[in-house]
């Protein structure tokens, strides 16, 4: 900048050397104020957005003992999130009865908080009888139980734009026999809507394990045998916790494997449809048992169990949040991974040790969880200051809550 053809530097050597220092002095001043301020804008930006966790609030009705396994899906730039649990409500010999129920929250720039009920989807469990394969003798009673659903926004199937799965088996009054019913009679079920608050399609049994799986008469409601499917999934004998997301026209369902007798999964399978569910393939595994002790860290218990895992969605990034279990506890928190190709379900590998590499560690959101733990987890991008939504049991209690965490699945947290 020059004044008279001379530049500023210039004029200000000429003045008195008083003044020169006064101008110094004030160039500082203004200096300092500016960093001062943006320090202080940071702070309050800080405080004002960081992460808190609290459970999260549903209004219903009937509210249910307790609420778990959620899942979490909305139309992109939509207004409404909508959330699909598992709720919990008392019931006799057979304990606590398991139902998918549906919630939904007004889109805002601070999350997703308030949660009220919605119409029952079309996936529901009842008291009842399981018949042997003749149709008529009895051979137990009890209850089919429905749990662990995934919403999932299909932009390109007209008509079933939004899907349900979950995982639905019958729980027998009778514990000695229960796990070999259970994984007998286990399948995964399906229902699909134009709109997530009416019009649900009639329950369909998507999936099962194999051939007898679940017997007569009841193998005639199987759409698909998974063993077909490949090979390798010739020693699963029963599916659970499906997780569903879709994205540049893949439909991928990442799920559970259990293997005869086990009480926990062996390993996380991932199959996708190229055509809106009408056909799938299977793509590989996602998570082994085998390989847990590569996510071990110092002074951390080992992991030696899967608990669950989910497909979550940030930013066009798809990962796997992972709630994996200690010889202490069946799930002690989420380990996030990114996955790098959805149709092969390939996860990033860490480039030191060739493992899937961890990008975030989340714990338990409250301390004192029970011998169950949690740490399955569901995310949206319509409510990124909600951030990762868990479920954790209470205590010695056998019920659980859900809790926004406001921590996304990588990244910072949001501005």
């Amino acid at each position: 900048m020059k004044i008279h053809g001379q530049n500023l530097s210039a004029i200000l050597l000429r003045l008195p050397w008083q003044y020169q220092l006064l101008t110094g002095v004030g160039a500082a001043f203004i200096l300092l104020t500016a960093v001062h301020v943006a320090s202080v804008l940071r702070t309050v930006k800080d405080k004002a957005f960081a992460p808190v966790t609290k459970p999260v609030t549903f209004y219903f009705s009937d509210r249910p003992k307790g609420v778990l396994d959620p899942s979490l899906a909305a139309r992109p730039h939509g207004l409404t999130a909508w959330m699909a649990f598992t709720a919990q409500d008392e019931q006799g010999g057979t304990g606590a009865t398991m139902n998918v129920r549906l919630a939904a929250a007004q889109v805002t720039s601070r999350g997703c908080a308030w949660w009220s009920e919605q119409p029952h989807a079309g996936l529901t469990g009842k008291t009842d009888k399981l018949l042997a394969p003749d149709g008529q003798t009895v051979i137990a009673k009890g209850a089919w139980r429905v749990e662990t659903p995934s919403l999932v926004y299909d932009p390109d199937d007209k008509g079933k734009e939004w899907k349900l799965f979950a995982f639905k088996y019958f729980w027998a009054d009778d514990p000695q026999h229960r796990l070999a019913i259970v994984q007998h009679y286990g399948v995964i079920a399906y229902s699909a809507a134009p709109a997530p608050d009416k019009d649900w399609s009639t329950e369909e049994w998507l999936f099962a394990a194999k051939k007898n799986y679940p017997p007569a008469p009841y193998d005639q409601l199987v759409l698909l045998d998974l063993d077909r499917l490949s090979p390798q999934l010739q020693d699963v004998v029963m599916y659970a916790r499906p997780s569903a997301i879709y994205q540049d026209g893949v439909l991928a369902l990442a799920l559970s494997a259990f293997r005869e007798g086990e009480t926990e999964p062996d390993r996380v399978i991932l199959i996708v449809s190229r055509d809106n569910g009408n056909s799938w393939l299977y793509a590989g595994t996602l998570l082994d048992k085998k390989g847990l002790s590569a996510f071990d860290a110092k002074g951390r218990p080992p992991y030696t169990r899967i608990f669950g895992a989910t497909l979550l969605q940030q930013d066009g990034q798809v990962y796997l949040a992972a709630a994996l279990g200690t010889a202490a506890r069946r799930g002690a928190g989420t380990l996030i991974f990114a996955v790098d190709d959805l149709a092969s379900g390939k996860l990033r590998a860490d480039p030191k040790t060739g493992a899937p590499e961890i990008l975030r560690r989340v714990p338990l959101p409250v301390a004192g969880a029970g011998p169950v733990g949690g740490g399955t987890a569901a995310y949206t991008d319509a409510c990124p200051r909600t951030g990762l939504v868990i479920s954790e049991q209470e205590g010695a209690s056998s019920y659980f809550k859900i809790y926004q965490t406001g921590i996304p699945p990588a990244g910072l947290s949001p501005p």
